[in-house]
């Protein structure tokens, strides 16, 4: 079965998007909340992309996300079988969410 994969010019509003979930998922996580970054294409100025803004964050329990995460409009999806991570999916909003487990505490 062919997929069509949808891929459009930069869209510097990406940045925006990025910036106002970052705040929602820190203030949801609350003392959880180690770090966020923007990762993947749509963090690449200039760079076409999917139309899909992709975040990693780190944790300092995974075991406190979901009810929290739920709460802002992610829905989990699992682990995917990779230790100390999880995935949420915006899909209103086209955003992937990677929680990944912190070992070291910061």
């Amino acid at each position: 079965m062919k997929k069509n994969i949808k891929v459009v010019p930069y869209d510097p509003n990406w940045v925006e998007v990025f910036k106002h979930e970052a705040k929602l998922i820190e203030q949801a996580l609350g003392e959880n909340f180690i770090r966020i970054h923007h990762v993947g294409s749509t963090s690449v100025p200039g760079l076409c992309a999917k139309p899909k803004v992709d975040i990693i964050t780190e944790v300092r329990n995974n075991a406190l996300l979901e009810g929290a995460l739920e709460k802002v409009g992610y829905v989990g999806k699992g682990g995917f079988n990779i230790p100390f991570h999880q995935v949420f999916l915006n899909r209103i909003l086209l955003i992937l969410l990677f929680i990944s487990f912190s070992l070291l505490t910061s």
